[in-house]
């Protein structure tokens, strides 16, 4: 999450080698994750709005692939303090309609949940590629995965897998998002 983030990056903060390029580097990435938790609290509300049928879509036609590709980027600095390889890939350069409350609230789950159980020296690759008529976001980790037995449930609201026991979340993300 966000707050995880931002504590992570306050801890880094607080060691004495920090040079003054990557400190500005670290006040900025908690800048944006303070940002990003401040939407957090807006999905809530949204959750309620989209429960009570009065949620508005504005769409946009765009390139989603600088989209998105900016919101990855966002993650770069929390990732290389854990020692994580963060890649983003893309082979659509389109304009497509979204609606870019959605694509980043979706990426910013999946990336905190990648960023949650990938381990040091571990890797994250996001990826947009076109299948015939769809455009694919791929968000891949080499951390634990999800059990077998957890799949036909993560989309369920409050939902924590078995590996959740060892990481704090909340079990909203996954089910806000599909």
């Amino acid at each position: 999450t966000p707050l995880t983030i931002i504590l992570g990056l306050t801890d880094l903060l607080k060691k004495d080698n920090v040079d003054s390029n990557e400190r500005q580097s670290c006040l900025n990435s908690i800048t944006t994750q303070g940002n990003n938790l401040l939407s957090l609290v807006n999905q809530i509300l949204e959750m309620s709005r989209l429960t009570a049928n009065i949620a508005t879509r504005k769409w946009l036609h765009s390139n989603i692939s600088p989209f998105v590709g900016e919101i990855v980027n966002s993650y770069s600095e929390y990732a290389k303090s854990r020692d994580i390889t963060l890649t983003f890939n893309s082979s659509f350069f389109g304009e497509i309609d979204f609606v870019p409350e959605y694509i980043t609230n979706i990426i910013r789950n999946l990336m905190s949940n990648a960023l949650k159980f990938t381990p040091a020296n571990g890797c994250i690759e996001v990826a947009i590629a076109r299948n015939n008529n769809n455009v694919v976001i791929t968000v891949a980790d080499t951390g634990t995965g999800i059990e077998n037995d957890d799949l036909p449930n993560i989309f369920e609201t409050f939902y924590q897998g078995k590996n959740a026991n060892q990481n704090n979340g909340t079990g909203i993300g996954l089910s806000y998002i599909s």
